[in-house]
C-alpha cells in the first residue's frame, strides 16, 4: 500500500524550462484535448474501440485489451468515468471471458481508473485468472500460450498490483519468483530483452517492463528474499537506461552499437510510444524528475508535440486525422505519457480543457414552444449535457449524451467569437432535419439528414451578429425514424479554441502538421566546430563543448578550432576530417535575438544523431542513422525577449554531416524581423533571407535584406569561400564546391588545372541555377573577372550551359550573356577567362547576380564551373 498511497499524494508541476514553460503547457493540454477527440471517434455502437491504419489486427486478437486501454487512457486523460463513451466501454467490457494477458492486465487497470467498487468482483476474478496463467517453467507470462516474455508479464504485474487495491491478494511465492525470473533476464549490461529466444538484446521498452516489475515486486515483498539481490538488479537496469535514453526513438543496444531500433520502421512505430509509456510509468514509480540527467518529461512531451499526424503531413485533407500519432493504439501511448497516467493515482484527473469540459449544452425533449432561439429565453429547467448528442447504438458520432427516444431535441449554448466574423464556421452532423439560430436569427435550415460531419453554411444575417462573447447557438433536430443524432461544434480542430472559453481557432497553421511558408528562412550563419574524433560513436552521449558557454570565433577546443560560416541553400554540411568509416562529432552554434516575446518552431534536418540546446537546457537528444528531410524535426520554444544560445551537435559515423535549420512562429510565417540570428555577439544581426527558399522572395527583397560582402574576391581556395555567397533557384545540392579535378571522371567534372572550384547547375530549361551577391561597388569603371569553365570528361555530351552575369537595382540588368561550351577531353585550356565592365553600377551598392541556364537544345540540367570570381577596380 505504501507505493500506491505514495503516488496518490504526489503532485508534480510539468518540469518546463524557464523560457518555455507556458507555451509548452499549453501546447499539451491542447494536444491530449485533440487526442482523446480521436480517440472518442473510434468508438463504435457496441462500445468498442476500432483501430486506425497503421494498428494491425489487434482489435480480433485482443478486443478486451483494445478497448481497455482506450477507456484506460480516456479516463486518466480526464474524460468522466459517467460519461456515456465511458459507459458504453464497461457495459462491452463486463460481458468479455479473460482469455489473454495483455487483455486482463490492461481491464484491471481500467475498471480501476473507473474508480467504483461495484466492479472490484471482477477484477478479483480477472486477477485469479492472471496468477494461475502464469508459466511454471519460466515463472513469467506469455500470451499465456507460446514462450513468456517481460511485455506480457509487466502488464499482468500491473494487473495483480492494481487488484490488490480491490481486495485480492498475491501469493508471496508469486512476487519472489517473479523477482527470481526478472533478474534472469538482464543482460550483463544491465539492459532487459524481450524473452530469451527472441530479440535478446536489451532495449528501452523491455527494460522500463523489468523496472516496472522490480519496482512492484520490491514493494510487495517488504524487504523479504531476494529483495537485496532484486534491488542491486534494479539499480543496474536504471544504470543501463540512464545511460542509452532517448525519447526519440526505441534504445536498444546490439554488438556493442546503440541505435532507436523503432526509428526503422519510421516515427510511428508502437514499441516506440510503448517506450514512452513505459518511461512515464517507472519515473513515477521511482518519483524520477531526470533520467540520465535530463528532464524526460520535456524531452518526451516537446517530441510527441512535433509527431501529431506525422503520418498524414503532405496531404490535402487537413481534417482528417488531428489529434493522431500513428494509430489507436499510440495515440493512447501519447495521452498516458502526455498526461502523466501513473502520477495520477487511482482516477483520472479532472481535465477541463476542450472536448472534455467545454461543449455543455442545456437540451430538452419537452416542446419549449416559441422564442427558445432567443439569448434571453429561460432554459434553467433544461437538462444539461455534453454533445454529441445520440442514440445508445446506431451514431456516427461519439456520443456524449443519450438521445434514446423521442421524434424532437432542442439544444441550447453559449459561446465566445472574438475573431473575425467571416471566419466563422460551424461543423455538424444531424439525423435527421435541422434548424440552427445564431442570436435568435436563422443560421441554417435542412429538411434532410446529413451522411458525416459537414461544415454547415451559415447566412450572412446570423454571422452579422457575431460579437466577442456572450453568443447563443440554438438547434431544433427533428428525427424521422430510425438511427438519430445531432453533433455541432465549432471549427475548432478538437478543442484548441475551448482552452480560450470557446474562441474560434486561430488564424495559424498546425505547425506539427503543416510545413511552413516559403518564406521562413534558414538560419545561415553559424559558428562551426568541425571533426572531434568519436570512435565509440557514443561523443553525442557524452559531454564536449559546454553547453553553458558561448563560442567565439576562432577559439579552439580539443582537437578543432570554432570558425565562421554560412550555410548555402539551406544546408550546413560539416567538413569531416575523419577516415572513411570513423565517427566525428559537429558543433553548430548561434545567437537568438528577440527584440520580444515570441513562440517558435525550430524546423530541423540533421544527419545522423543530433542534439538541440536552448541556453543549456536540453530540448531534444536523437541518436540514430538518418537522412536528413527538410523540416522532419519541429521544436516548439518559447524565446523571451533577449538574447538566446542556440547548441546543435550533430554526430556522424560514414558520410558527411549535414544540418539544416530554420526558425518560424506557430503560424508558419518568418520569426524575422522579432527574431534575428547572429554566430558572435558583436555581429550584425542578420535574417537569413539569403538562403530561404529559391521562390519564396522577390528581388526587391534580396536586394534590400542580403548583407553587403566586405570580401570582393573569391578564389574558393576553401570550400569557407561559399560563406560570402547566397544561392536561388537551380538543381538541388548546388551549388556545391570541388576540391579539383578527378582524375577517375566519376561524375560531372570540372577541367584540370584549379583546385578549389565552385559548381552551378540548372534544374530545368525554365530554372536556372544563381548565385547572388551584395557588394559595394567601387567607382571609376570596376569590372567583374571571373575563370570558368563548361563540363569535360565523359559526361560532357552536346551543348553547353549559358552564362548570363547582371545587377538587379528595382530592375534586371543583364550585363553579359554567353555559351559556355563543354570539352569531351580534359584539359587545362578549357578554362577561360572572362572580364564584365560594371560602369553601370559603379559607386552603388549592387545585386550582382550571376546564372546558369540551359540552351535551347541542351539538356535541361547546364553546368558551370568558377575558379575565380574578383572585381577588378583598375
Amino acid at each position: 500500500m505504501a507505493l500506491r498511497a505514495s503516488l496518490l499524494c504526489l503532485i508534480l508541476p510539468l518540469l518546463l524550462g524557464r523560457s518555455s514553460a507556458q507555451t509548452l503547457e499549453e501546447e499539451i493540454n491542447l494536444a491530449i484535448d485533440r487526442g482523446v477527440d480521436r480517440l472518442m471517434r473510434l468508438q463504435q455502437a457496441d462500445g468498442s474501440f476500432a483501430l486506425a491504419y497503421p494498428d494491425a489486427n489487434h482489435p480480433k486478437k485482443h478486443p478486451m485489451g483494445t478497448t481497455s486501454l482506450m477507456l484506460y487512457a480516456l479516463v486518466k486523460s480526464g474524460l468522466d468515468p459517467n460519461d456515456l463513451i465511458c459507459r458504453k466501454a464497461v457495459h462491452y467490457l463486463q460481458y468479455l471471458p479473460f482469455e489473454r494477458v495483455y487483455c486482463v492486465g490492461l481491464y484491471i487497470m481500467a475498471m480501476d481508473a473507473v474508480g467504483t467498487s461495484e466492479h472490484d468482483e471482477r477484477i478479483r476474478q480477472a486477477a485469479r485468472w492472471l496468477e494461475e496463467n502464469i508459466n511454471p517453467k519460466f515463472d513469467l507470462w506469455g500470451y499465456p500460450e507460446g514462450t513468456p516474455d517481460f511485455s506480457n508479464t509487466q502488464y499482468a504485474v500491473l494487473g495483480l498490483w492494481v487488484a490488490e487495491q480491490h481486495g485480492y491478494e498475491v501469493k508471496l511465492k508469486t512476487w519472489q519468483d517473479l523477482a527470481e525470473a526478472t533478474m534472469k533476464g538482464q543482460r550483463p549490461g544491465g539492459g532487459i530483452y524481450y524473452r530469451y529466444n527472441l530479440m535478446t538484446y536489451p532495449s528501452g521498452g523491455m527494460t522500463t517492463a523489468g523496472i516496472t516489475v522490480l519496482e512492484l515486486v520490491l514493494d510487495r515483498l517488504k524487504g523479504r528474499p531476494p529483495s537485496p539481490e532484486a534491488r542491486a538488479s534494479l539499480e543496474r537496469a536504471w544504470n543501463w537506461l540512464d545511460y542509452v535514453f532517448t525519447t526519440t526513438g526505441n534504445p536498444h543496444q546490439e554488438n556493442g552499437v546503440l541505435r532507436d531500433k523503432s526509428n526503422e520502421y519510421g516515427h510511428a512505430h508502437y514499441a516506440h510510444y510503448y517506450y514512452l509509456y513505459g518511461l512515464e510509468r517507472i519515473a513515477a514509480l521511482a518519483k524520477r524528475k531526470e533520467v540520465g540527467g535530463r528532464d524526460w518529461y520535456r524531452e518526451g512531451a516537446i517530441y510527441l508535440l512535433g509527431q501529431e499526424d506525422n503520418l498524414e503531413r503532405g496531404k490535402k485533407d487537413g481534417q482528417s486525422y488531428t489529434g493522431d500519432w500513428g494509430g489507436a493504439l499510440n495515440t493512447a501511448f501519447t495521452l498516458l505519457f502526455l498526461r502523466r497516467a501513473t502520477f495520477s493515482g487511482l482516477s483520472g484527473m479532472k481535465h477541463q480543457s476542450g472536448v472534455l469540459g467545454a461543449r455543455e449544452w442545456r437540451y430538452t425533449q419537452d416542446s419549449p414552444g416559441k422564442g427558445f432561439e432567443h439569448p434571453d429565453f429561460d432554459d434553467s429547467a433544461w437538462k444539461s449535457g455534453p454533445g454529441p448528442f445520440g442514440p445508445y447504438r446506431g451514431a456516427k458520432i461519439p456520443v456524449r449524451t443519450e438521445w434514446a427516444q423521442g421524434d424532437d431535441l432542442w439544444v441550447r449554448r453559449h459561446f465566445d467569437w472574438p475573431g473575425k466574423p467571416e471566419d466563422f464556421k460551424v461543423l455538424g452532423f444531424h439525423d435527421d432535419s435541422l434548424e440552427l439560430w445564431i442570436n435568435g436569427v436563422l443560421a441554417a435550415e435542412s429538411a434532410t439528414w446529413s451522411t458525416g460531419v459537414t461544415e454547415i453554411s451559415i447566412t450572412p444575417e446570423s454571422r452579422a451578429t457575431l460579437k466577442p462573447q456572450g453568443n447563443l447557438m440554438a438547434a431544433h433536430v427533428h428525427d424521422n425514424g430510425g438511427a438519430r443524432g445531432l453533433s455541432l461544434a465549432l471549427h475548432d480542430l478538437g478543442g484548441r479554441s475551448a482552452r480560450q472559453h470557446e474562441s474560434p481557432v486561430e488564424a495559424r497553421r498546425r505547425w506539427w502538421r503543416e510545413p511552413p511558408e516559403e518564406q521562413v528562412p534558414f538560419i545561415s550563419r553559424w559558428l562551426v566546430l568541425d571533426g572531434l574524433s568519436d570512435p565509440d560513436y557514443d561523443l553525442l552521449l557524452k559531454e564536449s563543448w559546454p553547453t553553458d558557454r558561448a563560442p567565439g570565433a576562432n577559439q579552439s577546443f580539443k582537437t578543432a578550432r570554432w570558425k565562421e560560416r554560412r550555410a548555402l541553400g539551406g544546408q550546413l554540411e560539416f567538413a569531416r576530417d575523419g577516415k572513411a568509416g570513423q565517427s566525428e562529432l559537429f558543433h553548430a552554434f548561434t545567437w537568438l535575438e528577440a527584440s520580444e516575446s515570441i513562440n517558435v518552431v525550430l524546423y530541423l534536418g540533421a544527419q545522423e544523431g543530433f542534439r538541440v540546446y536552448l541556453d543549456d537546457e536540453l530540448l531534444l537528444s536523437h541518436h540514430a542513422p538518418q537522412t536528413p528531410k527538410l523540416d522532419e524535426w519541429r521544436i516548439p520554444m518559447r524565446l523571451i525577449q533577449g538574447r538566446h544560445r542556440l547548441l546543435i551537435k550533430v554526430e556522424s559515423k560514414e558520410r558527411g554531416a549535414v544540418l539544416m535549420a530554420r526558425l518560424g512562429q506557430r503560424d508558419g510565417t518568418p520569426a524575422f524581423p522579432i527574431v534575428k540570428t547572429m554566430p558572435e555577439t558583436e555581429t550584425r544581426p542578420t535574417s537569413g533571407i539569403p538562403i530561404a527558399d529559391a521562390e519564396a522572395f522577390s528581388l526587391d527583397e534580396l536586394s534590400r535584406d542580403l548583407v553587403i560582402e566586405r570580401k570582393e574576391d573569391l578564389r574558393f581556395d576553401k570550400s569557407s569561400d561559399l560563406d560570402y555567397l547566397s544561392a536561388r533557384g537551380g538543381r538541388p545540392g548546388w551549388p556545391r564546391w570541388i576540391a579539383s579535378h578527378d582524375r577517375r571522371g566519376e561524375g560531372e567534372q570540372p577541367p584540370p588545372g584549379q583546385r578549389g572550384i565552385l559548381g552551378i547547375a540548372s534544374r530545368s530549361k525554365t530554372s536556372p541555377g544563381r548565385i547572388l551577391r551584395r557588394l559595394a561597388i567601387p567607382g571609376g569603371t570596376p569590372k567583374l573577372a571571373l575563370k570558368l569553365a563548361g563540363l569535360t570528361g565523359a559526361e560532357a555530351d552536346g551543348p553547353g550551359a549559358i552564362l548570363r552575369v547582371g545587377y538587379y537595382d528595382g530592375a534586371m540588368h543583364w550585363l553579359h550573356e554567353g555559351e559556355v561550351p563543354v570539352t569531351v577531353e580534359s584539359s587545362t585550356k578549357s578554362w577561360q577567362d572572362l572580364k564584365i565592365p560594371l560602369d553601370a553600377c559603379a559607386g552603388t551598392n549592387a545585386l550582382l547576380i550571376l546564372e546558369c541556364a540551359a540552351t535551347r537544345d541542351g539538356p535541361d540540367s547546364a553546368v558551370v564551373f568558377l575558379d575565380r570570381m574578383e572585381i577588378d577596380s583598375r
